[in-house]
């Protein structure tokens, strides 16, 4: 990375750089959490909406990130690093929203079909 000192991407501290990060990582853990309690659970749980707010803002500092990491030609390997934690966190994401979707959409279906029978 960078030598101490020095200011990051986006003229962040060390310091600021290290709490976003622990706060990233700390919203990726819940949101992995998220994700798994959801895709176990045979009906919809409670909507993390604060949390699914949180990882879209990370997201899109994320993409960010990487533009400008690839506009200042850093690096190859951190921008591949930073590209395979967007996309990591872009699959949680995707796939929380899609195993809801899919309980909402099955929900409605039943309860369709439920009178009829």
């Amino acid at each position: 990375m960078e030598s101490p000192g020095r200011s990051g991407v986006r003229g962040q501290s060390e310091e600021e750089e290290a709490m976003a990060a622990m706060d990233v990582a700390s919203d990726v853990v819940l949101l992995k959490k998220a994700w798994r309690n959801e895709k176990a659970a045979p009906e919809v749980l409670h909507f993390e909406a604060g949390l699914i707010q949180r990882a879209r803002e990370q997201i899109q500092l994320l993409e960010e990130t990487v533009e400008e990491l690839i506009e200042i030609r850093s690096d190859d390997i951190v921008v591949s690093l930073y590209q395979m934690d967007l996309d990591r966190a872009l699959f949680l994401l995707r796939s929380y929203l899609r195993i809801r979707l899919q309980k909402v959409i099955g929900a409605t279906f039943s309860n369709l079909k439920a009178p009829f029978d």
